[in-house]
């Protein structure tokens, strides 16, 4: 009596065996995450994603290709601003303008 599946992302548990978890290779890299998927908007990283919405259904990730900002890119937009907004740095310079939930969450860190 065979007691798992043959496939080793789905395991499946029987009443005297437990499911053993699977770990997959790591697909996101330091660089990803720092630079995100690039300027190109046709660049994209994987990650994972669970296969179903079902109780069961992450037993089969399947990698998907998503656009990513970087950290460099994100902490660029709070401190210099972006889309004709001022960033931190001219807020501060200048003692004008309300901080945005972002440059709150952002300064709260530090």
């Amino acid at each position: 009596m065979a007691l798992w599946s043959s496939s080793p992302l789905s395991p499946r548990r029987t009443a005297r065996a437990k499911a053993i978890p699977v770990t997959l290779p790591n697909l996101l890299r330091i660089k990803d995450l720092l630079n995100g998927s690039g300027a190109n908007d046709y660049q994209s990283v994987q990650v994972y994603e669970c296969d179903t919405t079902d109780m069961d259904g992450c037993l089969n990730p399947v990698a998907k290709g998503v656009s990513l900002v970087g950290l460099k890119q994100r902490v660029h937009e709070i401190l210099a601003g972006s889309g004709g907004g001022n960033g931190l740095v001219y807020k501060f310079a200048t003692n004008t303008g309300p901080l945005t939930q972002n440059e709150m969450a952002f300064m709260d860190g530090l």
